[in-house]
């Protein structure tokens, strides 16, 4: 594999090498081909000696330019041959280690199988004496001693199975066998600190991811700290303690507030609610009548009905 490395690389090199001497030779070509060109325009018209000699400059930058991107086709699949050899020699030599590890793995497995059987049937014995004394001491031995049993033919199976896989793993047939994957745990996000209040009003703030949240009066409500402070000291909320959430606690009903029927905790925007400045008592704005929607009476009015001819 270190020769193919080493080969792979002097390949690569030469490679560099040709495509630079390619862009040389391009830029010849283009400069004879200026040459020619400028000769027919302004040069003697009747100078053919002159002509050949810039024309031959041309042809040999041209077989020069070909023969170079002939040789950089043919290098370009040196270079891709040479690769894939080595990434066959680099599968093949994990295959090989990981055949390797499988091999001593299952030998090791082969080597702790009769020792186990061994122990644990003893086991099973030491404890079935005492099955007529400790009703636990004679189940337990049965379960050993059936365990035992099971695990020995399950083996008897399992055993050359991984043998036949340590081979297979060798000639590329199975894929090594991998690690099993890490566990990752999942820290669950801690909970917001909150404060829980009763509410005797409508409350509204903006929470941290700008989401306006309406709390409706009457209820028990989870609050950030802070704004459960700013509501009890404005007096639009009380502790849990307090004897009226008792006889107040529900009388509002479960409907959600909206935003226009809320007062504001830190002057979030939209409705017609003011923030919360103070604590004095403030007279509370005038409602509209309650009740029944007056009746709406609609003039008669003829319609024309056409008769169906006979």
């Amino acid at each position: 594999m270190a020769k193919i490395g080493e080969s792979l690389g002097l390949l690569k090199e030469r490679s560099a090498r040709l495509t630079s001497q390619r862009d040389a030779a391009k830029t010849s070509l283009e400069k004879a081909m200026a040459a020619v060109q400028a000769h027919l325009l302004e040069g003697d018209a009747d100078d053919v000696k002159a002509l050949g000699v810039l024309q031959s400059a041309v042809d040999r930058a041209s077989s020069l330019l070909a023969s170079l991107d002939a040789a950089i086709a043919e290098q370009t699949r040196r270079v891709a041959d040479a690769e894939r050899q080595l990434a066959d020699e680099q599968t093949k030599a994990a295959r090989k280690a990981a055949s390797e590890a499988l091999a001593r793995d299952v030998e090791q497995i082969e080597q702790l199988i009769v020792p186990w059987l061994s122990t644990t049937r003893q086991l099973a014995a030491a404890l079935a004496k005492h099955e007529t004394f400790r009703f636990e001491a004679g189940s337990i031995a049965k379960y050993l001693a059936n365990a035992a049993q099971e695990v020995e033919i399950a083996l008897s199976v399992s055993i050359p199975d991984l043998r036949g896989g340590v081979i297979a793993v060798a000639e590329g047939r199975e894929k090594p066998p991998v690690p099993p994957a890490t566990v990752a745990k999942i820290v669950a996000p801690k909970a917001p600190v909150t404060e829980t209040v009763f509410l005797l009003r409508h409350l509204k703030y903006t929470d941290a991811q700008g989401n306006v949240q309406c709390a409706g009066k009457m209820r028990d409500h989870a609050l950030p700290p802070h704004f459960a402070q700013k509501a009890l000291k404005s007096g639009a909320a009380v502790p849990l303690s307090d004897p009226r959430r008792k006889s107040l606690s529900g009388s509002w009903g479960m409907m959600a507030p909206s935003e226009s029927q809320c007062e504001s905790l830190d002057g979030t925007p939209s409705g017609t609610a003011a923030p919360i400045t103070h604590s004095a008592f403030e007279p509370h704005p005038s409602r509209p009548n309650h009740g029944m929607m007056p009746e709406q009476r609609v003039a008669a009015r003829s319609v024309p009905i056409e008769k169906p001819e006979n």
